[in-house]
């Protein structure tokens, strides 16, 4: 089969089919469903605040888990189907996505600390 599996219903009518995605396909439709289903940071004021911040870290984390599951899916389909050795190189994402997150968290901290000490 294709990239996409095409399902005709005996019970349809022989005009309709439905194409399903298959394989990395499928992954991306993944992708974008998750994303989709993540809810956008809020807008933040004048003024950041810890909490405003931790928010933010929270939000990246999530996106870029599904980013990073993603990316992870294609290089290792990429690399299942390929006649040469690739290497993975997606825990650098990983890693590049844990520093973003945890300088985010770790400013929510300093923010916190400096409101504490006011």
């Amino acid at each position: 089969m294709g990239a996409n599996a095409t399902i005709t219903s005996p019970l349809a009518p022989a005009s309709v089919t439905k194409s399903y995605p298959q394989g990395i396909q499928l992954n991306w439709a993944n992708l974008k469903d998750n994303l989709a289903a993540i809810e956008p940071p809020e807008l933040i004021g004048r003024a950041a605040d810890a909490d405003d911040i931790e928010r933010r870290a929270n939000h990246l984390r999530e996106v870029l888990d599904e980013v990073t599951a993603y990316v992870r899916a294609v290089v290792g389909d990429t690399r299942y189907r390929a006649a040469i050795n690739i290497h993975d190189e997606s825990g650098l994402l990983t890693d590049a996505a844990a520093d973003v997150v945890g300088a985010l968290r770790k400013a929510a901290d300093r923010a916190a600390e400096e409101r504490s000490a006011a």
